[in-house]
């Protein structure tokens, strides 16, 4: 398993949103707010990352000069493996988002059965076990969407452990594609398919946005899964746009509310107007459509 190391800092409130853009634009890193409305004039944050700590110094510095802030004694430690996913899965241990039920193998509870569709996800080494808004906001958004359309062919971008496709291959989708830049995100989706018993019912594959050249020629798809976040949102509004059938929809999310109109620009160049906006905390999940 990857070792994930983590810094707590503390900002004025002012800077932080500066910081993290420039932080995460830079390197790849998670970050962990406090909330906005705690007293003072500071934040707390809490990053994480899986890069080599020695080099987190000048990556934060050079966020720190272009964000106009100042950063003393920068402490880098490891984050336990037994408490990075587990943790957080048993104290949130299933989400209801319209007809989808998400449980980890810890569940006790009874099953809802009537119009429910039920996915086993446990933690893994892979992102996703449905606990983050964004997870939740494309489940409701592609919810709404099944009540009045029905679909193909399905693409989950950037699938991580592939709850969206899984969630689409049990809504009777027929075709459904995964895919991700990383080879063990598709290794766990493909182990997450056969738990829940749709192994032959989805493809999991490793590509870096569409240069995959299966993602082309699977398409083009109805509906266009990506949760990812916002910059590579906009990079890929071009392909998604052209990998997408005239009347298809995508669902764009991993996008603060403040970046929405960032993300809704770039999608809006492609021909494709926002349908519906979901809100959970701090972020945004958007479903556009091609006209």
């Amino acid at each position: 398993m990857t070792q994930v190391y983590q810094t707590e800092l503390t900002l004025p409130k002012t800077s932080v949103d500066f910081f993290v853009d420039t932080l995460t634009a830079i390197a790849e890193f998670a970050v962990d707010l406090s909330p906005l409305d705690d007293p003072g004039p500071d934040r707390q944050l809490v990053i994480y990352g899986e890069s080599d700590p020695n080099s987190w110094s000048a990556v934060f510095s050079l966020a720190a000069q272009i964000a106009g802030v100042e950063i003393n004694d920068l402490q880098v430690s490891p984050v336990p493996n037994r408490d990075w996913v587990v943790e957080s899965q048993k104290a949130n241990p299933e989400i209801r988002a319209g007809r989808f039920f998400i449980y980890g193998s810890h569940y006790k509870g009874s099953m809802p059965v009537a119009k429910t569709h039920n996915l086993k996800i446990d933690a893994s080494t892979a992102f996703g076990t449905g606990q983050h808004e964004t997870t939740k906001g494309c489940l409701l958004q592609f919810d709404n969407l099944l009540k009045q359309e029905r679909f193909d062919r399905v693409l989950d971008l950037g699938c991580g452990t592939a709850i969206l496709a899984m969630a689409a291959a049990k809504a009777g989708v027929p075709n459904v594609l995964a895919s991700d830049i990383d080879h063990e995100a598709v290794r766990v989706s493909k182990v997450n398919a056969k738990i829940n018993q749709l192994q032959g019912r989805l493809d999991a594959v490793v590509s870096t946005g569409f240069d995959n050249h299966h993602l082309a020629k699977c398409g083009p798809y109805d509906l266009i899964f990506a949760n990812i976040l916002a910059r590579p949102l906009v990079g890929l509004a071009t392909p998604i746009g052209q990998n997408l059938r005239s009347g298809g929809y995508a669902i764009l999310a991993g996008l603060l509310i403040k970046q929405e109109t960032l993300v809704r620009s770039s999608y809006l160049q492609q021909g494709m107007a926002l349908v519906h906006r979901i809100h959970l905390g701090e972020w945004s999940i958007l479903l556009v459509q091609k006209r």
